[in-house]
């Protein structure tokens, strides 16, 4: 069950080049769950997904994947929009 979803969109650079892709990608929180699953990473409307389904979550303010606890540049993309994102969005008043 999910209680959230929706897309982000961002800028990831490749390694060390100055080469920048722009993605966008969906984004679902799982019911009572701490982490987001972030899916159909795409650089355009209908394209298929170009990297395989991320598992992240936010500890100590930095974003990692689930499984490893690592960040990454790509954890550190994905987080910054996931934070832009869920700041823009109205917060569900209480009993709600």
């Amino acid at each position: 069950m999910t209680t959230h979803s929706y897309t982000i969109a961002f800028d990831y650079i490749l390694g060390d080049s100055r080469f920048k892709i722009s993605l966008s990608a969906d984004v679902e929180v799982p019911h009572s769950e701490l982490y987001y699953v972030v899916r159909n990473f795409r650089s355009g409307q209908g394209h298929p997904s170009l990297l395989p389904d991320l598992e992240l979550k936010k500890v100590n303010g930095l974003w990692v994947h689930r499984d490893s606890e690592k960040e990454t540049d790509l954890s550190i993309a994905v987080g910054k929009a996931i934070d832009r994102q869920e700041e823009s969005i109205p917060l569900p008043a209480e009993g709600q």
